[in-house]
């Protein structure tokens, strides 16, 4: 489902006039992702009952190592690269979704 999808679900549930852009359930889908953002931002986890909870992570920083060998024309050598700390959002199920997806 895209967030136009959601836009136009919405509307019909509320039986909100001119769904599209623009329309108030526009600026609702709007305003509830701009929130979920801010929030995120700042590094607190969301909690929505009956659906689950997003949480903010960090993947820990790492070194990779590249190897290249002979058979490429080169000569063998090793190339190492650092990737740095990276956040990420996770999300966990809650267990009502979670059984009725099961079902």
């Amino acid at each position: 489902m895209t967030k136009e999808a959601i836009i136009r679900e919405l509307a019909a549930v509320l039986e909100l006039p001119n769904p599209g852009y623009k329309g108030e359930a526009w600026k609702i889908v709007n305003a509830v992702i701009q929130a979920m953002t801010e929030v995120l931002q700042r590094g607190e986890s969301i909690r929505i009952d009956g659906l689950g909870m997003f949480v903010v992570r960090t993947r820990r920083a790492t070194r990779r190592t590249h190897y290249f060998f002979p058979y490429l024309g080169k000569g063998q050598h090793v190339e190492t690269n650092t990737v740095p700390e990276k956040k990420y959002v996770f999300f966990r199920p809650a267990e009502p979704l979670v059984r009725v997806l099961n079902t």
